[in-house]
């Protein structure tokens, strides 16, 4: 796949959908994309790719080989559908449902024209799939005439060999690269009319026409806070995770810290039902 990766090194694929399985290749498309999210690069990619085999072999793929936040791996036990095929539509309707809603909740979503496992045995049991979802691989089983989604997860689970679930749903790193990119198009407006750049001033107001650390923060913050209107419901907590913005001299330019935390999905509720003596 080195040709391919080469070739693309130069664009930004938003989304890629693998039609490779092997741990070998899987592994090239997971150093390329983490090269090119790089601070000096900025080219934010996430890729899907896809295994039918059983669970310790998903495993093998999904956390021993990408355990990566960039990556989804799909699991469809015994699938009948080319493993590249269910990934490519996964990664379609990836890309079409994440631009309006990047925190989007996929629980029970169906795959639209999946194939569906040939046998009711196919489908893993209720422990199984708790496995899989703990072992960075997001499945998809058979309900009625389609395939769907349990829940839409990225393949990081270890930090070494310590459970690491700080970044696991789709939403907790599609909505971090959304930010970021909607961070780049608002202070590239904002540079229109400040084409200068500059410390913050002690008292007043900066230069007109000069872009400060604290012009920045304002611009990013009255964004942040609206994504975590009802309207937008990408972010939560952003009053307690403030951005914040300082002047480097040496780089004369202004860096940014802008804390990210995805709103919670909806997955489980716990109900105790107890019989009361009347």
């Amino acid at each position: 796949i080195e040709d391919a990766l080469d070739a693309t090194g130069s664009v930004t694929n938003d989304y890629i959908g693998l039609a490779h399985n092997d741990a070998t290749n899987v592994d090239l498309v997971e150093i390329e994309c983490n090269r090119k999210a790089a601070f000096d690069v900025g080219r934010l990619e996430n890729y899907v790719t896809c295994t039918h085999r059983g669970l310790a072999a998903g495993i093998a793929i999904g956390q021993t080989a990408m355990n990566d936040q960039l990556g989804t791996c799909l699991w469809v036990q015994n699938g009948v559908e080319h493993p590249s095929r269910v990934a490519a539509r996964a990664a379609a309707l990836f890309s079409v449902t994440e631009g309006a809603d990047p925190n989007h909740n996929y629980d029970d979503n169906a795959l639209p024209g999946a194939a569906v496992q040939f046998a009711d045995a196919d489908v893993p049991s209720r422990s199984t799939l708790k496995s899989a979802l703990n072992n960075s691989l997001t499945p998809l089983v058979t309900v009625g005439d389609e395939l769907q989604i349990v829940r839409a997860i990225c393949s990081r689970s270890l930090s070494g060999s310590t459970p690491d679930y700080r970044t696991y749903d789709r939403g907790d790193v599609v909505v971090a690269i959304r930010v970021r990119k909607e961070c780049v198009a608002l202070l590239t407006e904002v540079k229109k009319v400040n084409p200068y750049a500059g410390p913050d001033v002690a008292e007043g107001l900066p230069p007109t026409g000069t872009m400060t650390p604290g012009l920045c923060v304002s611009a990013v913050t009255g964004a942040m806070k609206e994504w975590e209107t009802s309207r937008f419901n990408w972010l939560e907590q952003v009053d307690a995770n403030p951005v914040l913005g300082q002047w480097d001299s040496t780089a004369k330019r202004t860096m940014l810290i802008v804390p990210t935390v995805a709103k919670t999905q909806n997955h489980q509720i716990g109900i105790i039902v107890r019989q009361q003596a009347a």
